[in-house]
């Protein structure tokens, strides 16, 4: 049988999330990724952010020759800043760190081999995680707490 290695769940850290200035995308950012293993859960504030891709297809507007899941005018990435500034501030008492996990900054999307592998990881991910946030232009929807029931 062959060999399967499981790649590490990656999160990046707000700050460095925010200094940004637009969604990251790896394999680009991936020098800000930390692993999920390595943060202090005690003391970690960590948000899943699910989106829908505002540019997916050559010839939708704003398109840039790859899939992004924000407008142009970084519209989500926006109003996701905003949200999480509030979220850690009014309903993380005693956090000081905040991570981020997103398919887009998380997974590598140069390497599409490697998508499954990396989505392997995807119920770690929602037990795990302080907060699941869908980012989408005609809904937005969080819930607070690990997923109940996720194996």
């Amino acid at each position: 049988a062959a060999s399967f290695v499981k790649p590490p769940v990656k999160l990046i850290s707000f700050s460095d999330f925010k200094k940004c200035g637009a969604f990251p995308r790896n394999p680009e950012c991936d020098n800000m990724c930390v692993n999920f293993g390595s943060i202090d859960r005690s003391t970690s504030f960590v948000i899943y952010i699910s989106h829908v891709w505002q540019r997916s297809y050559q010839g939708c507007p704003g398109w840039d020759g790859k899939p992004h899941p924000d407008h142009k005018t970084k519209k989500m990435f926006k109003l996701c800043v905003s949200g999480i500034d509030r979220i850690f501030k009014h309903m993380a008492p005693g956090m000081t760190k905040c991570y981020i996990w997103m398919d887009y900054g998380c997974v590598n999307q140069g390497n599409l081999a490697l998508l499954p592998t990396a989505l392997f990881h995807m119920h770690v991910v929602y037990k795990t995680c302080s907060l699941i946030s869908h980012w989408n232009p005609l809904v937005c929807t969080c819930r607070l707490g690990p997923s109940p029931a996720v194996t």
